[in-house]
């Protein structure tokens, strides 16, 4: 397997995101969480 998505897509930046965020999305194969989160986007047309 290759880079994971989200390494992909956000290159550079995403060495900014916090650790917990990083460690979430940097894996490959399969995954299973449990919890709770709360996701806010933009107001842009690009957020919609």
């Amino acid at each position: 397997m290759g880079t994971p998505l989200y390494r992909r897509l956000l290159g550079p930046t995403f060495a900014q995101l916090p650790a917990a965020i990083r460690d979430m999305h940097d894996f490959q194969g399969q995954r299973v969480s449990t919890g709770r989160t709360e996701v806010r986007r933009g107001t842009s047309l690009f957020a919609q």
